[in-house]
């Protein structure tokens, strides 16, 4: 396990960007951004579409407004036991505003737990946008 946890250390900057290269990007942009990446576009929720990128151990989703620009990202990891350390990390590196939500650069990641898909992560411009899932 301790190796895994200094692997993520080492990742970190990797997973913090994934903030920087969805948010406020077209679903253009944010293809050139992951060029090796499976990107898929899911049916319209009403004026929100949603634009799936499958990642080695993850999935990031964005969720795209009316204009089509990413205004959330969603990060679903495969295994479980990397929120912990992802956790821990974010504590350490990053600006804690509340428990389980952080500022990085000019963007908030918060931990979320849902009771259909478990825990992710939430990647926005605002605070407490997360109450709210569509923009």
């Amino acid at each position: 396990m301790e190796q895994k946890i200094i692997e993520l250390e080492n990742d970190f900057t990797v997973f913090v960007r994934y903030g920087r290269l969805i948010l406020n990007y077209t679903e253009n942009e944010i293809k050139k951004h992951f060029p090796e990446n499976q990107v898929a576009a899911l049916p319209d929720l009403g004026e929100d579409a949603l634009l799936e990128i499958r990642l080695n151990q993850s999935t990031l989703t964005c969720l795209m407004d009316k204009n089509g620009v990413c205004c959330a990202g969603f990060l679903f990891f495969d295994d479980e036991d990397l929120f912990n350390v992802y956790k821990e990390i974010c504590n350490d590196q990053c600006e804690i505003i509340v428990p389980k939500v952080w500022k990085y650069d000019n963007y908030y990641i918060e931990l979320k737990e849902s009771a259909d898909v478990g825990f992710y992560f939430a990647f926005g411009l605002q605070y407490n946008l997360f109450n709210d899932l569509f923009c």
